[in-house]
């Protein structure tokens, strides 16, 4: 490197600045086509924006101040005594600004000093050089004060790894950055690019970018999407699809037989923001819920038939149960009489929603229903095609009393519960009590019993 000096008209602005690479209106320039007029002139309309509203802060300052060698201009050299600026467009631009005016219009340029346009001061880098003039950029635009939009920046962190061979690690120490940051980069950008091949690609603007590093971050939509970090792409082209229509207007139009236009309509995306990509991604498994969003295009919409209201209600109630319980704690000394009752109430509801501490099981105590009303005949005639160790038995002819006599284990207990289950159908209280019994427990019993009895042959 070197310092040189020349003439504002020997310096030409990169028309492939990466401040511009996020621009709709962007074409990657060839070598030889850099000084052409058309390609400078969009350049520097880049830089200066409409009516000079990217530069007032430097006009202001030039006048005010003089051009001041703060930060150096840095170029690489052209054919035929040119210079391509590689560092400091904007500040070039806003010069040539002030040249034109002033050979032009003799305006005033305040402190600025007509001389600095014969003779500007410039750091010559060898066009071996690139890599290491990336890396300037990267720590000015990235991890420096003035920095790009986060695609641009996206963008200069793949060029070092895709066109000059740079690995992760170099890139991550040569720039100050994580090597988190640099692949959740990688990753967005990737993701960008299949959208702008898409048929929503002429919608991208810098400002979504955020909207897919959002859709990079969420786990639950990277599995949707059947994403490989390795790869950096979808598996599931159709979940693809579906969530970069979300992210975009669509456009439905109306023919005619004749094929004249009768209507069209033009549909607002149903996500704008980054935060939106979170609120999906509590539901994005949940096909009535997506399907709800897509009809309405509201993503509240979706949460009416999803699970994730009533979880997020009732995370939101456990936190803020906490809190309250620590303010009346805190405050525990204002408690009175009154207020044992309630608490005592609340501590009983929230019993109710912890697992039982011993795991026994407590039958109701007391008569069914059933019971209560007796009917008069309530079998003539029984089947018994399996309970415990009865198969196929049938008897008919039933009284109001019937005796059953045989020997000892011959099954005589096992056909007066079947009785007694028949005439309890639907009470759950009194099949407990019946194995309450059988295994002569005086109150409450461990499940482990009702395990053991209660079986497939059962």
């Amino acid at each position: 490197m070197k310092i040189i000096t020349r003439h504002i008209d020997r310096l030409f602005l990169d028309p492939n600045n990466y401040r511009f690479i996020d621009k709709p209106e962007y074409k990657f320039v060839l070598p030889e086509k850099l000084t052409d007029v058309q390609v400078q002139q969009r350049a520097r309309h880049f830089l200066l924006g409409k009516n000079n509203d990217n530069v007032q802060d430097l006009i202001a300052s030039f006048r005010k101040n003089g051009f001041l060698p703060v930060n150096q201009i840095q170029v690489k050299e052209l054919p035929d005594n040119r210079f391509l600026v590689l560092e400091g467009n904007r500040r070039i631009a806003t010069l040539k600004y002030f040249y034109e005016k002033f050979k032009e219009e003799g305006v005033d340029l305040g402190m600025l000093d007509e001389s600095i346009f014969k003779s500007i001061s410039v750091v010559l880098h060898s066009s071996e050089g690139e890599k290491e003039h990336l890396i300037v950029m990267g720590l000015d635009h990235i991890t420096g004060k003035k920095k790009w939009n986060p695609v641009n920046q996206a963008q200069l962190i793949e060029d070092l790894n895709n066109k000059y061979g740079m690995g992760e690690d170099d890139i991550c120490s040569s720039l100050g950055i994580t090597k988190h940051a640099l692949r959740r980069s990688r990753r967005t950008l990737a993701l960008i690019k299949k959208y702008k091949s898409s048929d929503y690609g002429d919608q991208f603007a810098s400002s979504m970018y955020s909207i897919f590093e959002e859709i990079i971050n969420r786990t639950e939509l990277k599995n949707w999407l059947e994403w490989d970090d390795f790869t950096m792409s979808s598996g599931n082209k159709f979940n693809e699809e579906k969530i970069f229509s979300w992210i975009s207007k669509e456009e439905n139009i109306e023919w005619d037989v004749d094929g004249n236009e009768i209507s069209r309509e033009v549909k607002e995306p149903i996500i704008t923001k980054a935060l939106e990509i979170r609120d999906i991604s509590k539901y994005i498994n949940e096909p009535a819920a997506i399907r709800r969003m897509e009809e309405t295009r509201n993503i509240t919409e979706g949460f009416v038939l999803s699970d994730a209201v009533g979880e997020s209600k009732f995370e939101n109630a456990i936190g803020k149960l906490q809190q309250d319980v620590s303010t009346v704690f805190n405050f525990s000394e204002y408690m009175q009489s009154v207020h044992l009752e309630k608490i005592k109430g609340l501590r009983d509801k929230i019993d109710r929603l912890l697992p039982a501490t011993n795991g026994n099981i407590s039958p109701y105590i007391g008569l069914a229903p059933v019971l209560e009303n007796m009917e008069e005949v309530l079998f003539s005639e029984i089947k018994i095609i399996k309970y415990r160790k009865l198969n196929n038995l049938s008897i008919k002819f039933l009284n109001r009393i019937n005796i059953f006599a045989g020997k000892n284990n011959s099954g005589k207990t096992s056909l007066l519960e079947t009785v007694y289950l028949l005439s309890q159908l639907n009470d759950i209280n009194a099949f407990l009590e019946l194995e309450r019994y059988r295994g002569k427990f005086y109150e409450s019993f461990n499940p482990k019993w009702l395990a053991k009895n209660l079986t497939e042959r059962f």
